[in-house]
């Protein structure tokens, strides 16, 4: 969960003076107590750091239990939602994300705002399409301590995903073109090449990340649009050589279509006393599903950008990508080509049946 490293390092360094704090309630406490409950926190926050997101649990829930009222108490509820969050347990980070969401208020405008942002990708992993949609927007309404890229380009392209998952291909259209308007202000904006990369490279990866997605829960074929939906990002990212966020990307892009075939695998139609055709159209559907997976490895292929020089982990991503779909059309060939049809069917079609062969009559020649 290294996404969460940068923001992190923010909270880190600049500790609750970004977010503010009540005076009085620190007067209370004397200065050997104060600097045992920074040292406390810190601990806290060193475990979830190093992504030791069980320790950072428990000691985040204990500092609540010891320190109640220190000026830490949001900044500790905010680090325990992360901390579920990066153990996948996202009915529990958004339970802390609500906590601090209704608590900060106009006091801490910047630890809000966070809050909505990390609560998006809790509804994502849910797959509250409605949610992500609203937390997004009440963002967008409250620009000011949110970095510039991810209004500009990373929200834009998540609410043009939910737009699309949740079937109004309009505003999925209007948010998409404003992600890649974003996404070239950005590019002109930034003239410095490390920072450019850096920050390009990031923000690609956050437009396409699918592992905030639930795979579990949602429905095969919204996986798979999903997918196709926000792969270029994926793409663009995994391009930047000196981006720490190349690697995560590629890696994102490939596991995606593992994970198709476990929705393939995962598709069964049951309706009681109808074995027959519970077998049709179960294959039906997975085939289906196959077909779209295999448009969207196409998709993905045409918008490689040639190049002799590309880099070595982009070569590796497409040699997987190439190999998925010729699973792809070797499975979809499989089962169109096989006759599950009733003997009772094949008679009525004069198909040729076990035992039977059909000689043509001297008038059919």
């Amino acid at each position: 969960m290294k996404y969460f490293a940068t923001l992190l390092a923010v909270v880190l360094l600049a500790g609750c003076s970004m977010f503010g704090g009540s005076a009085k309630k620190q007067k209370e406490i004397d200065r050997e107590q104060q600097q045992k409950v920074a040292d406390t926190f810190n601990v806290a926050s060193d475990f979830l750091m190093a992504e030791n997101y069980r320790s950072a649990i428990s000691a985040f829930q204990d500092f609540l239990k010891d320190y109640p009222s220190s000026e830490y108490e949001l900044l500790a509820k905010y680090n325990l939602g992360l901390s579920y969050e990066g153990l996948g347990r996202c009915k529990a980070a958004g339970r802390y994300y609500r906590e601090v969401i209704g608590a900060s208020g106009k006091v801490q405008p910047r630890l809000r705002a966070q809050s909505l942002h990390r609560i998006s990708y809790v509804y994502e992993c849910l797959n509250r399409d409605a949610k992500v949609i609203a937390s997004l927007m009440d963002v967008l309404r409250h620009p000011a301590n949110i970095s510039q890229e991810v209004i500009q380009a990373e929200i834009p392209a998540r609410l043009a995903a939910a737009y699309a998952r949740s079937g109004n291909q309009r505003q999925a259209d209007e948010y998409f073109k404003l992600a890649q308007d974003g996404l070239k202000k950005l590019n002109l904006e930034i003239r410095d090449h490390a920072k450019k990369q850096k920050i390009l490279g990031k923000t690609l990866y956050y437009m396409g990340r699918l592992s905030n997605h639930s795979i579990d829960t949602m429905e095969p074929m919204k996986y798979v649009e999903t997918l196709r939906f926000l792969q270029p990002y994926l793409l663009r990212a995994s391009e930047f050589r000196s981006s720490a966020f190349a690697p995560m990307a590629a890696n994102e892009l490939a596991e995606a279509y593992d994970k198709v075939w476990k929705k393939i695998a995962s598709v069964k139609v049951t309706r009681q006393g109808e074995e027959v055709l519970n077998q049709r159209a179960t294959k039906e559907q997975r085939n289906r599903l196959a077909q779209q997976a295999l448009a969207s490895v196409q998709a993905l292929k045409a918008q490689r950008f040639p190049d002799k020089n590309e880099p070595v982990l982009v070569t590796k991503l497409f040699k997987e990508i190439d190999a998925q779909e010729r699973r792809f059309q070797s499975y979809i060939s499989t089962n169109i080509n096989y006759n599950d049809k009733t003997k009772e069917a094949q008679s009525r079609e004069g198909l040729i049946r076990p035992g039977q062969i059909k000689v043509p009559s001297q008038g059919a020649q």
